[in-house]
């Protein structure tokens, strides 16, 4: 790849503030991770909240796959479509079991209808997603990197904040793209 052919790399700060945006607008997305074995699971998982440096919180089951692959495979990717902007945005990251975060982001509504126990007693957890990698696809924010949107944009945290990065596709048939 040229100079010329690669693509525009935005503000990583623009970048994680339309990861957070489209996040925040979307609170539904498909939480993927993999069992001890390497088998893939998915599901779709409603997010609590979004704080400011993209992390995700949602509230889930003590016997739920997500509190026991913490143990074993924390690493995660959450992906959420906002379709009104034909745009999604992945987060990589490890999952973590934060108990102190139960009651200040605790909700009777629609808490109690999952949990009637409540979060101090019962089977009510709250899991982070602390990112470390975000790809972004934004058509409406012209955040669609050559060639036409086929790979994301990409920034990755590092030491010193969010670093941009380019997302290369492979060169060989039949695997698919990388970034």
């Amino acid at each position: 790849m040229t100079k010329s052919q690669q693509p525009e790399i935005q503000q990583p700060t623009d970048l994680l503030a339309l990861a957070v945006g489209t996040a925040r607008r979307n609170p539904h997305g498909f939480l993927a991770s993999a069992d001890h074995a390497g088998r893939p699971h998915v599901r779709l998982m409603q997010h609590l909240v979004v704080d400011d440096d993209a992390t995700v919180c949602f509230g889930t089951s003590r016997r739920s796959r997500e509190v026991a692959g913490i143990a074993g495979a924390p690493e995660v990717g959450y992906a959420i479509e906002d379709r009104a902007a034909f745009s999604y945005v992945t987060l990589y990251g490890r999952l973590v079991d934060d108990q102190a975060r139960w009651l200040e982001l605790w909700d009777d509504e629609p808490g109690i209808r999952f949990f009637p126990d409540r979060p101090t007693r019962g089977d009510f957890d709250l899991l982070e997603l602390v990112p470390h990698r975000i790809e972004l696809v934004d058509f409406t924010a012209r955040v669609n990197p050559e060639p036409q949107g086929l790979v994301p944009a990409v920034i990755e945290k590092t030491g010193i904040g969010w670093e941009p990065r380019i997302a290369q596709r492979t060169t060989s048939h039949g695997t698919g793209s990388r970034a």
